[in-house]
């Protein structure tokens, strides 16, 4: 039995443009020969061109239909009795029988302070800001780790947040 090869793959040929020359360089060795092959695809390239100038003035624009609180005095108060629960949570002991409901009752006040206050992260005060950095570090704690005892580094930074933010409330910003 004699048995016959299929035929080497070759090289794959680059795409011809209309005029006969390559429109992908990538087989040229790099110098002065792919640059030329390069500069040749670009400028022969007027499929894409747009005219960028009807972009200039166009002007941001907020996304509307997003309710966002306002930020007057049930903020404060709220945001006051969250910062209450949270050191609470930080001092209580890892086998006190309150733990459970606190972290269950901190869970549901700082989803609702979030959705209030600081939807998808925006805020429009410099202590919403700060506050939701430390709201965020707890509820992404028991996201990841459920009950397991908050760490004392992160601990300490998430109580400088919250004490940024309730002197930042006490200057009105």
């Amino acid at each position: 039995m004699q048995r016959t090869s299929a035929p080497a793959a070759s090289a794959p040929i680059p795409e011809l443009a209309l005029s006969g020359t390559p429109t992908v360089c990538a087989d040229q060795d790099t110098g002065e020969a792919a640059d030329e092959c390069r500069a040749r695809v670009l400028a022969s390239d007027v499929s894409k061109q747009e005219d960028y100038t009807r972009f200039e003035n166009r002007s941001a624009r907020v996304a509307g239909g997003v309710p966002v609180s306002t930020i007057d005095d049930e903020y404060t108060r709220s945001t006051l009795e969250l910062a209450e629960k949270l050191e609470t949570y930080f001092v209580i002991d890892v086998y006190d029988k309150q733990r459970v409901p606190l972290i269950k009752t901190i869970k549901t006040d700082a989803q609702t302070w979030v959705t209030k206050y600081a939807r998808g992260g925006s805020v429009r005060k410099q202590s919403a800001r700060r506050f939701y950095i430390a709201v965020d570090a707890v509820l992404g704690h028991f996201a990841s780790n459920g009950l397991a005892p908050f760490p004392g580094r992160k601990a300490a930074a998430v109580k400088t947040s919250i004490d940024e933010a309730r002197a930042l409330l006490a200057e009105a910003k």
